[in-house]
């Protein structure tokens, strides 16, 4: 999987071992165009940076004016969480890096975490992640930053550049980690 990523902005691209691949655009919590044209995952790391970060938490019925204090393995860590519901997000207590995301979706929550933290260019970001899903479905990843605040070419996330660039073209991808995000991670889900 390789993600793109500027200003909100971004650009997915799942991959199997014979290089057969789909892709997406989005901005946020939004995906504009997708090949193929399905139930796309969001990008794992938007947990981790949303664009709107205290719209997503209060979305999720995050009560920010409530927190806990807690160890995320050896990490102390702030919590906040929902009354109403499973959903939360934990962060480092020094670095204010976020650790978890968890979102309640149906039949159980979708779970986010972020780990093995290094500084990059005055950034603390994270080098892997995991994403467990309520159908047992499970992806650990590693991250590798290739840059940090670089200069993207905008039309690699535009919708109608993207369109005319896949007009025809057949994507096909069969992975049971997507299938499952795609199903349940196609747009953020929301306190009801």
């Amino acid at each position: 999987m390789r993600i793109e990523w500027a200003s909100g902005k971004w650009r997915q691209t799942w991959t199997d071992v014979s290089g057969i691949g789909c892709e997406a655009v989005g901005i946020g919590c939004r995906i504009l165009a997708s090949c193929p044209e399905q139930d796309f995952p969001l990008p794992v790391l938007l947990p981790w940076s949303p664009l709107r970060p205290l719209e997503m938490w209060r979305g999720m019925g995050l009560d920010l004016n409530k927190a806990e204090f807690r160890f995320s393995g050896d990490s102390p860590s702030i919590l906040f969480s929902s009354n109403a519901t499973s959903a939360l997000m934990s962060f480092n207590n020094e670095s204010l890096a976020p650790l978890e995301a968890r979102y309640p979706v149906a039949d159980g929550d979708l779970v986010f975490t972020y780990g093995d933290y290094q500084t990059v260019k005055g950034f603390a970001l994270p080098q892997s992640g995991r994403v467990d899903a309520p159908d047992g479905v499970s992806m650990k990843y590693s991250v590798n930053w290739t840059a940090i605040n670089a200069s993207v070419v905008p039309s690699l996330f535009d919708r109608d550049d993207f369109v005319a660039a896949h007009a025809g073209k057949s994507c096909v991808f069969s992975s049971a980690v997507f299938g499952s995000l795609g199903a349940i991670f196609h747009s953020l889900p929301v306190a009801h």
